[in-house]
C-alpha cells in the first residue's frame, strides 16, 4: 500500500516587516486534510471577521475571501515540489503571502495564469485523486477563481510572481495601497488624500483645504469626487461634524 504523501506548512503572524515574527504554526498531515486543516488555523488564530451590516442582517466575511483563499491552498498542495522545502503563508497586517515551492512549468508564464489556460498540474496523480474527490476541477481555472472571488469582494487582484524556485501569492487587505490607487490612475492628491484618511480615520473639509491649500469650493469638489467613486463616504450632513471616511469595497 503506498503512503500518502504529506504536506508541511509552516504559517506565521508578521507585524509591518519579515523579520517581525510574532506568532508561528507548522502544520504537518497528509494532504487531503491539509487545506482543511490550514483554513481552520488561519480562521481561528490568524484573521478576523470585521462585522457590517446590510440592512438588518449582520454579516461577518474573513478579511480574504474564504473561497480564494482555499482555492490558492489547494493550488499549492497540488503543485508543490514534494523534494523542497514548506509551503510558507505569512501573514501580515495588510497582506497575506502563500509561497510554495516549485516553478511553473514551461507551458505557462505568470501572465498567463491570469487568463484562460489549460491545466499543467506538476503532481498529475495528486491532481487526479483531487479532481475524482471533487476538491478542484481540471480546467486550469484555479488562479482565475482566485482572482474573481477578491475582485467580487471589493479588493484588489491578487499578486501572482515567480521568486525564489517558487510561486507566490499575495493577497492584499485593501484597495487603499498606494501602489493599487495609483495603478487606477487617480491624480496624485486623490491618493494622498485617501491615504491620509487610512492614517488618521477620517478627514474633514477644513483639513483638506490646510493640506492641499486650496478653497473651499475646491476642497468640496475634490471630496465629492472621491465620494461619487465610493472611496470615500460622508458622515453627518453640515457643519463641525462632518468629516469623510474610508468607505468598504465589500
Amino acid at each position: 500500500m503506498g503512503v500518502t504523501p504529506t504536506a508541511c506548512f509552516k504559517i506565521g503572524r508578521f507585524g509591518k516587516t519579515s523579520h517581525d515574527l510574532l506568532f508561528q504554526d507548522i502544520v504537518e498531515t497528509n494532504i487531503f486534510d491539509m487545506a482543511d486543516k490550514v483554513m481552520e488555523i488561519l480562521k481561528s488564530k490568524y484573521l478576523i471577521r470585521p462585522i457590517s451590516y446590510k440592512g438588518l442582517e449582520r454579516l461577518e466575511p474573513l478579511e480574504y475571501p474564504e473561497p480564494a483563499l482555499r482555492e490558492a491552498v489547494l493550488n499549492a498542495i497540488i503543485h508543490k515540489d514534494y523534494s523542497s522545502t514548506y509551503i510558507f503563508l505569512r501573514v501580515y497586517d495588510d497582506r497575506l503571502h502563500l509561497w510554495n515551492p516549485g516553478s511553473l512549468p514551461e507551458e505557462l508564464t505568470v501572465e498567463e495564469l491570469r487568463k484562460a489556460h489549460s491545466s499543467y498540474p506538476r503532481n498529475r496523480n495528486i491532481a487526479n485523486v483531487f479532481f475524482k474527490a471533487g476538491y478542484i476541477e481540471s480546467w486550469g481555472r484555479g488562479t482565475n477563481k482566485i482572482i474573481d472571488a477578491c475582485t467580487e469582494a471589493g479588493l484588489p487582484e491578487p499578486k501572482i510572481e515567480e521568486e525564489q524556485g517558487g510561486i507566490s501569492v499575495i493577497f492584499l487587505k485593501d484597495i487603499y495601497t498606494e501602489e493599487y490607487l495609483i495603478n487606477l490612475g487617480l491624480e496624485e492628491h486623490f491618493v494622498a488624500t485617501l491615504l491620509f484618511i487610512k492614517e488618521n480615520g477620517s478627514i474633514t473639509n477644513s483639513q483638506y483645504q490646510q493640506i492641499f491649500k486650496v478653497s473651499k469650493r475646491k476642497s468640496t469638489n475634490d471630496l465629492q469626487y472621491l465620494t461619487n467613486e465610493n472611496f470615500i463616504e460622508k458622515i453627518g450632513t453640515r457643519g463641525r461634524g462632518t468629516f469623510y471616511r474610508l468607505k468598504s469595497r465589500r
